[in-house]
């Protein structure tokens, strides 16, 4: 079952996003959450900063787990996913380091490294949340289409629409990664709860096959009607095609 909230904007998404984020975490202060590191993050964070700073909310107890990371980048290379979190958030809510997970992006063999996580993650306890968006083509993390949904953590090959949907990360002379370490479809779906952000009129086709259409791997986030607890927030734009397509008129329930 994929429970709906319909923001007005990006902005909305931050803010309502953080407001789960905070109410969960108040719950369960001993919170394991798998973060993402992409742009539709990035306010999110930006706000649960703000209200840590505040006080509003302590992180002190949580773990983070970074979803993915691009394979072959050093930690501190200012492109990488590692790179991003820390910048963005790690470093700014005051919280023991030693509770920010990372996936070794140069690792001397990465599926040792997959495996390595999983038991990391295994030995927390498990994922209390897993918080994604959702790509151009339906993926989650970086698991592309045609990953199974029982996939754990893993090497994967970046398909050219995500190679190119991430290029503005990266300046012109670079050269963008082709391949990333990613948490998988199952091993996602294991989180007790799930939250999807998706913004943007990019992201209404995607969403709308993610939320309407049978499971299938073709599209990684219809996955997650087969999860018992995922909330989608999601701003207008990328309701759009949902909203005209949907028989009823709403997506509000699906799974």
């Amino acid at each position: 079952m994929i429970r709906l909230i319909e923001r007005k904007d990006h902005y909305a998404v931050g803010e309502a996003a953080a407001k789960w984020v905070i109410s969960e975490v108040r719950d369960k202060p001993k919170s394991d959450i798998c973060l993402a590191a992409g742009c539709t993050h990035v306010l999110m964070c930006s706000m649960l900063v703000d209200m840590s700073v505040a006080h509003q909310v302590s992180f002190g107890e949580c773990t983070f787990f970074a979803m993915d990371e691009y394979l072959g980048l050093e930690r501190d290379s200012p492109y990488s996913l590692h790179h991003m979190l820390e910048q963005s958030f790690v470093s700014r809510i005051g919280t023991d380091k030693a509770r920010f997970k990372y996936l070794d992006s140069v690792p001397c063999g990465p599926e040792a490294e997959a495996v390595r996580y999983e038991r990391e993650i295994a030995e927390s306890g498990g994922l209390d949340l897993a918080i994604s968006g959702i790509g151009t083509n339906g993926h989650i993390g970086f698991n592309e289409p045609g990953s199974v949904f029982n996939s754990r953590t893993r090497v994967v090959n970046l398909t050219r629409e995500t190679i190119e949907q991430n290029a503005c990360q990266f300046p012109s002379a670079h050269k963008l990664p082709t391949r990333a370490l990613t948490s998988g479809i199952g091993t996602l779906l294991q989180a007790k709860k799930m939250l999807l952000l998706a913004s943007g009129k990019n992201k209404a086709r995607p969403l709308y096959d993610a939320l309407m259409s049978s499971p299938r791997v073709e599209i990684p986030a219809s996955a997650l009607q087969l999860h018992p607890d995922t909330t989608t927030i999601a701003d207008s734009e990328s309701l759009e095609h949902a909203e005209s397509e949907a028989p009823d008129g709403s997506p509000s329930a699906c799974g």
